[in-house]
């Protein structure tokens, strides 16, 4: 999932999945669109005058993301294999 907005636009669209073929746009609600693929699978999500339904934080987070943070990773512990003296 991905997210962009255009400030100059004021349009928030989110992309949850790569289309295949053609893409089928649908008003869901005013300034609310919904694109399909050809399989019927949604795609994506676009809303108008976003600054209305989003906080200028939230869209601001959404103009300037953060690196995805990774979950801590787990260390295993190693396990000592004993030499043999010659």
């Amino acid at each position: 999932m991905k997210a962009t907005y255009s400030a100059s636009d004021d349009a928030l669209y989110v992309t949850l999945a790569k289309p295949r073929g053609r893409i089928m746009t649908r008003e869901a609600s005013p300034g609310i669109f919904l694109d399909f693929d050809q399989r019927k699978a949604l795609v994506g999500i676009e809303v108008l005058d976003a600054s209305l339904h989003y906080s200028k934080a939230t869209l601001a987070r959404i103009l300037s993301p953060q690196p995805p943070t990774r979950p801590p990773t787990r260390r295993t512990p190693t396990r000592r294999v004993a030499r043999s003296v010659r």
